[in-house]
């Protein structure tokens, strides 16, 4: 039964046995980042920038950017910055008469992380 801890819907278990180890529940709401939209907008996955700049940027990286719980050192901001602008231009190259829009560190992380 989807939704529930030994045939007890979870609407019925109470925070304290949730607790002990029989479930743990994790829910966390974030706010979308800029990355996170302009990924979503344009349908990249973090595999996208990841194949741009293999040998530096990894899946890791580029996911904790796109959730920004933490911030962003600059380094992996520069690299996740040049992957995007080179996944645009690419796609803006397959799409005739496409103008790529090409990003600053600014746009992505604008929160002054590190």
């Amino acid at each position: 039964m989807p939704g529930s801890v030994n045939g007890e819907p979870l609407t019925t278990l109470s925070p304290r046995s949730l607790c002990r180890g029989q479930l743990f529940l994790n829910f966390y709401i974030y706010d979308m980042t800029k990355l996170d939209e302009i990924l979503t907008a344009n349908n990249f996955s973090n595999h996208d920038l990841v194949e741009m700049m293999p040998v530096n940027l990894n899946h890791k990286m580029v996911q904790k950017a796109r959730l920004g719980k933490k911030p962003v050192p600059k380094h992996t901001q520069d690299l996740i910055l040049q992957a995007l602008n080179k996944r645009l231009l690419q796609t803006a190259a397959e799409v005739d008469g496409k103008v790529a829009k090409q990003y600053k560190r600014v746009d992505l992380f604008e929160s002054g992380e590190l």
